[in-house]
């Protein structure tokens, strides 16, 4: 999870800015005020996740509060304007052929191959990680922390790569923003879950907490430190390159320099920087009053 929402930020949405630059020339990519929904929810969801390393377990009681986020912004999306991307060739041919019902049955079919593929191979993926890193000497928990997720962040990676491509930098960015509040919602939500459940399921207290180790607070502490970061940059509707070669830099440093004393110094460095933006800008701070009101756009 940890690796998964740092990559999506540091690598993802840097690229995307970094190619909309030297792609089409412009410094900086313009959000749609619409999109101020997800900037909300991520700024809430990330302001609350900032509290879980700092009382070092993961609950039920988290669940509940970021399960309840993700149906909010879930509701709120789907009662929002719709913004339809013309499609070209051939996939254009085969939306015109299939027709609204068989379109949805070849979601839900697609949705369901998907399933059963995770299903079948996530745990001996992960297995195997594992037995890769005993085999050949390397640190297990940074195998599982960055090689898995560069296999389920790289297929929408590439597609918001290509929004960027032609022009549709706000497209782009707008699906890896929604990506990281599904992640930061949904995601570390059904964590607490998935270890209750296993642990024994619904006793009398409840489901088990997922009691968190020191690695995992500073882990979870530096993601979410990233995360505050992140979110109030683009605060203002405007991801500017400068902005994103320093979301770029600032991973890059972290990620080769793994030691415990290092991981708490750029959570100092991202929390100070994220300070100083909101200091010299009216409309974050705004934005961020907005986001604990539930106030978008």
């Amino acid at each position: 999870m940890t690796g998964a929402n740092r990559i999506l930020i540091g690598v993802g949405w840097a690229l995307i800015a970094i190619v909309y630059y030297f792609k089409h020339r412009r410094k900086e990519v313009e959000l749609d005020h619409s999109q101020g929904l997800e900037i909300s929810l991520l700024l809430l969801a990330t302001i609350y996740s900032l509290v879980i390393p700092l009382k070092g377990t993961l609950t039920w009681v988290d669940m509940l509060v970021l399960f309840a986020m993700f149906f909010y912004y879930a509701g709120r999306a789907a009662r929002s304007e719709k913004h339809d991307e013309e499609l070209e060739g051939i996939a254009a041919e085969i939306d015109r052929k299939l027709g609204n019902n068989a379109r949805r049955l070849a979601v839900l079919m697609m949705f369901a191959f998907a399933a059963v593929v995770i299903w079948l191979s996530a745990e001996p993926f992960a297995e195997g990680l594992k037995e890769t890193g005993k085999t050949y000497g390397l640190n297990e928990f940074l195998l599982v922390q960055w090689l898995a997720p560069l296999a389920s962040e790289s297929p929408e990676g590439m597609i918001a790569l290509l929004f960027a491509l032609k022009g549709k930098g706000s497209v782009g960015l707008g699906a890896l923003i929604s990506s990281k509040v599904n992640q930061w919602t949904l995601l570390v939500g059904a964590l607490p879950l998935a270890y209750g459940l296993a642990a024994g399921g619904l006793g009398t207290g409840g489901l088990a907490p997922m009691i968190l180790n020191a690695r995992q607070k500073e882990e979870l502490l530096l993601t979410s430190a990233q995360s505050l970061f992140a979110a109030v940059v683009i605060s203002d509707f405007r991801f500017a390159l400068w902005e994103a070669i320093l979301l770029l830099i600032l991973f890059t440093a972290q990620l080769l320099m793994p030691q415990e004393n290092i991981r708490y110094i750029f959570c100092g460095l991202y929390l100070v920087v994220t300070v100083i933006m909101l200091v010299m800008s009216k409309t974050r701070r705004r934005m961020l009053w907005n986001a604990l009101l539930l106030r978008t756009g």
